[in-house]
């Protein structure tokens, strides 16, 4: 980006966009151009045919062809799903009706079947997965908040009874649980959320706040779990000093 709207900047870097960038978004999200490189967090963009390697099929896929794709790769990434994240930012009655066709084939030829004991809009689900017997991993992980078992807030309130939002995109006077609370899973169930800080000058990974919803965990086994995750997470973002006072107050 360096090498346009060399101009003044405006004061958002996120909205006061100039034409060079506004131009550039364009074509990329036309896909004239890709991103080929980094430069740290610089993106490097060049034209796509000099991104790509040599024998990819850039023909235009029909619109089967497309919901087909769309839906196996929903199926892939989360087992469960509802129509709504089928098409989950996408629009068209043409597409839609593609979509249709493809998930009635698909629930004919056995491989995904409707669930009858949801609360809310119908979920459907992989139904080789589901007729395998549950291997649940004792395991703690805070997760990002676009792991693709929390991107989609209906599907996560609906299969786990969390409601959940980062909630760096909500102004400060609204937010409940921190700038960018995190959602712990443990085991198969989440069980609250934890706000941290990176202050990388002095490589040190503070906890801001840990907020937990079940009150029937067994905190003997929970807390030394968080502790190990946190420093994992800690030395991920290269800060290996653990700041996890705030832990500490909750009783870990």
């Amino acid at each position: 980006m360096r090498d346009l709207d060399k101009g003044k900047k405006g004061k958002g870097k996120w909205w006061n966009w100039g034409p060079g960038r506004r131009a550039l978004d364009k074509l990329f999200m036309q896909g004239d151009l890709m991103v080929c490189g980094r430069n740290g967090m610089e993106k490097v963009y060049d034209l796509a045919e000099r991104c790509l390697p040599e024998g990819i099929d850039l023909s235009m896929p029909t619109l089967s062809e497309y919901a087909t794709y769309l839906f196996d790769t929903t199926l892939r990434a989360h087992g469960v799903f509802t129509w709504k994240q089928l098409l989950y930012l996408k629009t068209g009655k043409p597409l839609r009706d593609a979509m249709r066709e493809v998930l009635d084939e698909r629930i004919e030829a056995g491989v995904v079947r409707a669930l009858d004991n949801t609360d809310g809009p119908t979920a459907y689900v992989d139904i080789k997965a589901f007729e395998q017997a549950p291997t649940i991993d004792a395991a703690l992980k805070v997760l990002s908040p676009f792991d693709n078992v929390v991107i989609h807030r209906d599907r996560l309130s609906t299969l786990f009874g969390f409601d959940y939002r980062i909630e760096c995109y909500v102004s400060a006077p609204k937010r409940v649980f921190g700038y960018f609370c995190l959602p712990i899973l443990y085991g198969d169930k989440f069980v609250g959320r934890i706000d941290c800080k990176a202050h990388r000058a002095d490589q040190r990974f503070e906890v801001l706040s840990l907020n937990l919803e079940d009150g029937a965990l067994d905190r003997d086994q929970f807390f030394p779990a968080l502790n190990d995750e946190l420093q994992r997470l800690a030395d991920f973002n290269k800060c290996p000093l653990l700041d996890a006072s705030a832990v500490a107050a909750e009783g870990g």
